[in-house]
């Protein structure tokens, strides 16, 4: 520790020194060098003064610095104390006697070598002036006041450095702390009388498994110590007495190790004369706050006036407070009630989905479950010396699961093998982006000197699948324009899978079904319909194709398909009418009379004499369409749709309608983001970049769909996003799905994708409920959505949570509190007619076994 000029430096210790006896005086050199305190500074000091003495000389020796000066500072009542001819190293007890209690402290003033000079100070790079404090008694503490300690508890080390920092006497700076330990948040307020584990008589449990089940700040990790910190306290008095604390300040309490009871200032301890009694105690933080001291005091029995013996030291109590939504109910209430749920192993603590990486998820950043780190307060300003050299830092310290944390700003906090970048000691607000699915215990940890442990909290995370949405539609629609040309089993099987599964939408199909010997007729394949299927949440558009477009409809004559694809007229007017609309204007109308119906890129002009009137209409085609003849069917005429055309018209409305689209054409992939399929919107693009056939789309439809809904054969039934069924593969032909990885997590209703608890609870509180693998229909009462089957116990009010934005509130899970007795099971069911996905469509129901729609979800703890 390197010293700087004028700066005080805490010691308070007691003294077993080496003895020159003379006949009437005994001679003892003390050691004063910082640190070097003999016999690791147990006291009992003038044990070996036999009877023949009478003059006591106490003689201060220092091997880094020169004594400039001493001062008697305290001294038992009646003793004669002088200084020996002036000499700042000496001082002279006369009158004393083998029988008689003492206690003295004397304040030394040290000159050291300056930087680069002789002396080990001056070696370390110190220098300068210090003052050192010393005492001779019969009691003496010792405390892990360097922080060194990593077993639990912290042992008191009584190592001669930490001498100077138990207690650096009354003159000392605010700053020098003694031990820093934290505020151990027990919160035995909350907990039920009775319970098996729990305990509200504020006493201290040692049982590691009784602490595990209440103690929120004990961690897995041996080298994250947060167990209250030890106090080594021995006496070797001449005579018997009491052993007590003299003061114990508000933001402790202490334990006595045998008893495990509380210690007060007016508990006593009675020592026998002669006695080696070496006893433990444990210092709990209670709250945060600036260096407390503790001190104390060994009162013989029949005392001189005055005549105790004390040794004093300091403890600071830091707090570092880490916050998660721990009870799931979408609320920002980090309380002392949540403080139970945050890192009891049997809580599953803050549901966290997986989301897809790199950032920019689909859910921003803004409204990720969150967290925050509390600003520390007074007792944090007390330790911010620099030589004390005070670290926050944010650590994952088990768990299979894994997170990314992001500061409220979007920034990233780093980590590196698990453990994160240094903290700034201010309130922080969190979002926990998930990586990895499983569990995740994080930690927030204070350290002092150089990284070693003051204070830890933590805080357990549950990462799950990421949550889907559920196409919300009300059509399923099917668009096939050539039946005669074309098989429509594919999107036959499409229709009779989501049909017979209770999808709950209208199911309509759009098809030329007046055969090759009237082709003229469109039949339901008209412009308005080919416009109406960006309202599906299914949309099966069968059909031939090319790369970057689709063919729309077939006829055998030119102008009907020019008719078909030509948007609304408009008069001179201004009047939208449809082609072949009557428009009469007056007598001097723009309109020419005669001409022959043509139907060209540019406007053209139709007019025929009605009487004085005349008759006008103005056609355009609709953009990004053209008619072509075919060279497959010669004779025919399509209406080719390019991929633009699918972005103006379909891609918004799909794309909010969260749709499933698979275009079944030769080439609707060719191109990638610049293809039919992917201009079409949605959020499911699935389609073809070579030919393929109808066989094909028939196996393809039915394994993708029967994956989807859970009755694939050797399918796991888990796995029923767009994005893992088509991961399973097996499809034939050139199948692809298009989009960003985000946008497979598609599924037609919800289902359940974790219950918590997950098995026979302990006697405790906590908090249970269910998480969904989609986005849920928040409108419906969670008391409706999940509810209590049997048992004796309580069920609290259950809530929706989810992610936080209110204006686009997302939710996916139901969480309730409750209170487990000792005995018993509660049973819960999710009911699947109340749990469904989330609108505008009237929601798909939950399927509860993964296996059939509208099934409920039970389970019991």
């Amino acid at each position: 520790m390197i010293i700087q000029k004028q700066q005080i430096v805490s010691i308070l210790f007691c003294i077993l020194v080496a003895v020159s006896v003379m006949a009437d005086t005994k001679t003892i050199n003390v050691d004063v060098t910082p640190g070097k305190s003999l016999a690791k500074n147990v006291g009992c000091g003038f044990e070996s003064i036999v009877k023949d003495s009478n003059t006591l000389i106490v003689n201060l020796t220092c091997t880094e610095g020169a004594i400039e000066e001493s001062v008697l500072v305290e001294w038992a009542d009646g003793q004669d104390w002088s200084q020996v001819d002036g000499s700042p190293t000496k001082w002279r007890l006369t009158g004393v006697a083998p029988w008689e209690e003492f206690f003295c402290v004397i304040k030394c003033k040290i000159v050291v070598g300056q930087e680069g000079e002789n002396g080990a100070a001056g070696a370390a790079g110190g220098g300068g002036e210090m003052w050192r404090w010393m005492s001779v008694s019969d009691v003496d503490c010792d405390i892990d006041a360097d922080n060194d300690s990593t077993a639990s508890f912290k042992p008191a080390s009584q190592s001669d450095t930490e001498d100077k920092a138990e207690f650096p006497g009354d003159d000392a700076p605010d700053c020098v702390p003694g031990v820093v330990i934290g505020v151990n948040n027990d919160h035995d307020e909350y907990l039920p009388e009775g319970a098996e584990g729990w305990n509200n008589d504020k006493t201290y449990h040692e049982d590691n498994a009784l602490r595990l089940s209440k103690d929120v700040k004990r961690t897995e990790n041996n080298d994250i110590c947060v167990e209250p910190a030890e106090i080594k306290s021995a006496v070797n008095p001449k005579k018997s007495g009491k052993l007590k604390f003299n003061t114990i300040p508000s933001s402790v309490r202490v334990f006595h190790y045998d008893t495990k009871e509380k210690v007060s200032t007016s508990t006593e301890f009675t020592i026998a004369r002669n006695a080696n009694w070496d006893k433990a105690f444990y210092v709990e933080g209670l709250a945060e706050g600036a260096c407390q001291e503790l001190n104390a005091h060994f009162i013989p029995d029949r005392p001189k006036d005055g005549q105790i013996s004390e040794d004093r030291f300091r403890v600071t109590v830091a707090k570092v407070d880490i916050d998660v939504d721990s009870n799931n109910n979408i609320a920002e209430d980090y309380n002392d009630a949540e403080e139970l749920l945050e890192a009891a192993t049997t809580e599953v603590g803050m549901i966290v989905p997986r989301e897809p990486l790199p950032a920019n998820p689909e859910v921003p950043i803004a409204d990720l479950p969150r967290g925050k780190i509390h600003k520390l307060g007074s007792a944090w300003t007390s330790i911010e010396d620099a030589n004390l050299n005070p670290v926050i830092k944010l650590k994952k310290i088990s768990g299979s699961g894994a997170v990314k944390v992001y500061k409220a700003s979007g920034a990233e906090i780093q980590a590196t093998d698990n453990l994160y970048e240094t903290l700034s000691n201010d309130d922080l607000s969190l979002r926990f982006l998930g990586v990895t699915e499983g569990p995740v215990v994080m930690a927030l940890e204070a350290t002092v000197n150089n990284g070693k442990k003051a204070h830890v909290d933590k805080i357990n995370l549950r990462v799950t699948k990421p949550i889907s949405w559920a196409p919300s539609g009300t059509f399923a629609y099917v668009w096939e324009p050539c039946e005669w040309h074309l098989s429509t089993k594919g999107a036959d099987k499409v229709c009779e899978i989501v049909d017979d599964y209770g999808w709950n939408v209208t199911l309509h199909y759009f098809r030329d079904n007046t055969g090759a010997g009237a082709p003229d007729s469109s039949g339901t394949c008209s412009l308005e319909n080919f416009k109406s299927m960006k309202y599906a949440g299914l949309l099966i558009a069968h059909s031939h194709g090319s790369n970057g477009a689709f063919c729309a409809v077939y006829f055998d004559e030119e102008i009907n398909a020019k008719k078909w694809m030509h948007k609304l007229v408009t008069s001179p007017q201004g009047d939208d009418q449809k082609v072949g609309d009557t428009i009469t204007t007056g007598a001097n109308g723009i309109c020419e009379t005669a001409a022959t119906e043509t139907y060209e890129e540019q406007v053209v002009s139709v007019g025929t004499n009605v009487g004085a009137n005349q008759v006008c209409i103005r056609a355009t085609p609709e953009d990004n369409m053209a008619v072509v003849a075919s060279s497959a069917k010669p004779g025919f005429y399509f209406v080719n749709v390019e991929a633009d055309w699918f972005d103006d018209n379909w891609s918004t409305m799909t794309t909010f309608q969260n749709a499933i689209i698979w275009i079944m054409s030769c080439h609707s992939t060719q191109g990638g983001n610049a293809s039919v399929a992917y201009k079409a919107g949605g959020r499911v693009r699935l389609g073809y970049p070579g030919k393929t056939d109808a066989g094909k789309h028939e196996h393809n439809a039915e394994l993708f769909f029967n994956r989807i809904v859970g009755k694939a054969a050797g399918w796991d039934k888990k796995k029923r996003t767009a994005g893992e069924v088509f991961a399973g593969g097996g499809f034939q032909g050139t199948l692809q799905m298009l989009g960003e990885a985000r946008k497979n997590w598609t599924t037609l209703h919800p289902a359940p994708l974790l219950t918590f608890p997950d098995s026979v609870a302990s006697a405790r509180t906590g908090s249970g409920g269910i998480v969904f693998d989609t986005f849920m229909d928040y409108n419906i009462a969670a008391n409706q959505a999940v509810v209590k089957r049997s048992g004796s116990m309580s069920m609290g009010t259950r809530r929706w949570f989810g992610y936080t934005n209110l204006i686009t509130r997302k939710v996916y899970g139901v969480s309730f509190d409750f209170y487990h007795p000792a005995a018993g099971t509660l049973n819960c069911r999710a009911v699947a007619e109340k749990c469904r996905n989330a609108k505008p469509a009237l929601g798909r129901r939950m399927s509860g076994d993964l296996d059939t729609y509208n099934t409920n979800q039970d389970w019991g703890f």
